[in-house]
């Protein structure tokens, strides 16, 4: 596909896009340390026996199972560490070379949106669950509007579908995007062939593939945390949401906090004056508030516009109600919505107005924020450990101390048994052997004391954790430190201090 279309003159600056963002994403996972959350979904594939098993282990993880689907058929064909940045890698390119191809947004538009933080870092680098639901979702948009088939909405419904299955954020921007094209379909009849068996059909694989994502969704009863849902909302928590939502797409990172750059906020800097700081502070939110509002009107009643609102306000009442941590790759989902009514309305828009001119350059900022952010995070990540996860994993196998491992707190270990090619580890909090977390109540915090027995029940030579230990539960233990990380790493919690039993 890639050769064909540079084959193609037009489509020349789109393929050394291509080859410019490969690049980058090479080059950037090529220095990027897997931390505990990419490390537990390869865990999880690499040590589940058969796919009913990788279901059982999904359930406790909060999402639903097509990454890990991916991950464990790509594994079993792959068996390496590297497999999961891989596909990742493919999965986020694919997604550039979508836009690249068949966005409507300008080329200079198009150059700004791979290099954002989102679609050049978050979504490129860091292997989770989300770019597999955001490539199905951009791959919806395309087909809807060039192909237009009686089967066509069997195809959109079988991929809006699988998004479903990806996460909860493109499962929600799946649904209505699902039921706009359901809608546009009917209202663009002199257009599209349309046939009620092929609607109906449609309407049945995308009810089953969302029954399977929420199957997935719902935690056994044995799952903790349990999911919480706040019926109190304060002003000051709206305040909040919106202004991390609003964070996420004028996203400015901080270039002066070393190896702490990742999610960090320019406009969180504090210059003494309260006034002053409370403007700076909002000058993401006044920017995304503007966009929106820019954005509702120049839609004004159209498809677009609707499916927008309705999108935003399911995401921002469960972001608000049910999860409200703000971290980026969550509050991201907010960034892509706009992504994907901002392109529906491009490809059917061609009116120009001094509004569209103003949501132009709106849209302009937002992504140059953005590329700019990119450009400070792909710096921190190439020049600071992510994780120490790695050099830790370094020094157990040539010490050869890759066996009688406990490790405390247990999440805090993923990514070292990742690349330690560890098997298994002694976890006090469960007091079991295992690999990957199971959340559940056995899950039990642990005193210093209580470690201390269970190192000796176990027999266990080397003990790591996340901080380095006093000298007093040093002596109680019998332990030396013998490996202490010799620079911080980027993501708090993936420090490893490794201690060894002391001769007697």
């Amino acid at each position: 596909m890639a050769i064909k279309a540079y084959k193609n003159r037009k489509n020349l600056p789109a393929f050394l896009l291509l080859i410019l963002a490969a690049a980058l994403g090479i080059i950037s996972v090529y220095y990027h340390e897997m931390w505990r959350d990419e490390s537990q979904a390869f865990l999880i594939v690499r040590d589940s026996k058969n796919l009913a098993e990788l279901w059982q282990n999904v359930r406790y993880e909060g999402h639903p199972i097509l990454w890990y689907l991916i991950l464990y058929l790509s594994y079993h064909i792959f068996p390496s560490i590297y497999t999961i940045q891989i596909i990742h890698l493919l999965i986020g390119l694919s997604i550039v070379w979508l836009i690249l191809l068949y966005s409507p947004f300008t080329l200079f538009e198009k150059f700004l949106l791979i290099f954002s933080y989102f679609f050049s870092f978050e979504y490129l680098v860091v292997s989770r669950n989300y770019s597999i639901g955001i490539l199905l979702l951009f791959a919806a948009v395309i087909f809807f509007f060039r192909n237009k088939s009686a089967f066509s909405i069997i195809v959109l419904a079988f991929l809006l579908g699988l998004s479903a299955n990806a996460n909860i954020y493109s499962l929600v921007i799946a649904f209505w995007l699902f039921l706009f094209f359901l809608v546009q379909t009917f209202l663009d009849k002199n257009e599209r062939a349309i046939k009620k068996k092929e609607v109906y059909l449609s309407v049945i694989i995308f009810v089953l593939l969302n029954v399977v994502a929420v199957l997935q969704l719902v935690s056994p009863p044995d799952r903790t945390p349990k999911v919480r849902i706040a019926y109190v909302v304060t002003l000051k928590k709206l305040d909040k949401v919106f202004g991390e939502i609003a964070e996420s797409m004028y996203y400015l990172a901080d270039p002066n906090q070393n190896e702490k750059y990742w999610g960090t906020n320019f406009f969180k800097k504090n210059f003494g004056d309260q006034f002053f700081n409370n403007v700076f502070h909002h000058i993401p939110t006044i920017l995304a508030f503007s966009i929106i509002i820019v954005f509702l009107i120049t839609c004004r009643k159209k498809g677009p516009a609707i499916f927008y609102m309705v999108t935003f306000t399911t995401l921002f009442v469960f972001t608000l109600m049910v999860f409200d941590k703000g971290f980026l790759r969550h509050t991201g989902a907010f960034f892509i919505l706009f992504i994907i009514a901002y392109w529906i309305y491009r490809e059917t828009t061609i009116e120009n107005t001094k509004l569209n001119k103003t949501l132009e350059w709106l849209f302009t900022l937002m992504l140059v924020f953005q590329t700019i952010s990119a450009a400070i995070v792909h710096a921190g990540d190439i020049k600071y450990p992510f994780s120490n996860a790695k050099e830790a994993a370094a020094f157990l196998k040539e010490t050869k101390r890759d066996t009688n491992v406990l490790i405390h707190p247990d999440f805090y270990g993923m990514s070292l048994l990742h690349y330690a090619h560890l098997k298994k580890v002694y976890y006090p909090i469960s007091e079991s052997w295992g690999s990957f977390i199971r959340f559940n109540t056995a899950r039990k915090p642990k005193k210093f004391s209580d470690i201390y027995k269970i190192a000796n029940r176990e027999q266990v030579q080397t003990m790591i954790f996340n901080s380095p230990l006093t000298d007093s539960v040093l002596n109680q233990f019998g332990f030396d430190l013998i490996y202490a990380p010799p620079n911080p790493s980027t993501v708090t919690g993936e420090d490893f201090y490794i201690y060894g039993r002391r001769n007697k």
